[in-house]
């Protein structure tokens, strides 16, 4: 069986992978599913805080959430998140997502996505 080489890019926090680092461009990228990652309360997007803190904010990564099921990607800068972030802990029985810092939506530059499509 062939072993599949790893993405030196992914970022993964307790064994999930959360996002993909891309330092030489200062970017971070989160691919998401509405129906599961939006945090409704505040109609929010969230990111591993510790991973926030440590990496993101001091060198104030562009941050880009593509949602899967609306083909639509936020982007938004580190500096901007952290100003209007909300900071949570969320535990249940089964998992501990630690804490998290969350962006309304509204915070977000927001642009739908068009598949390509093929050329006749």
């Amino acid at each position: 069986m062939k072993k599949r080489k790893r993405n030196p890019n992914v970022v993964r926090v307790n064994g999930r992978v959360i996002g993909e680092l891309l330092p030489e461009e200062r970017l971070f990228k989160k691919t998401v599913l509405e129906s599961k990652h939006l945090f409704q309360t505040f109609d929010a997007w969230g990111i591993d805080s510790d991973f926030f803190t440590d990496v993101l904010e001091p060198q104030d990564y562009t941050i880009e959430v593509f949602d899967v099921e609306n083909k639509a990607l936020y982007t938004v800068e580190a500096e901007k998140f952290k100003k209007h972030g909300r900071y949570f802990h969320f535990k249940n029985e089964k998992e501990d997502h630690k804490a998290q810092i969350f962006l309304s939506r509204r915070f977000f530059d927001k642009r739908l996505v068009q598949p390509a499509t093929p050329e006749v």
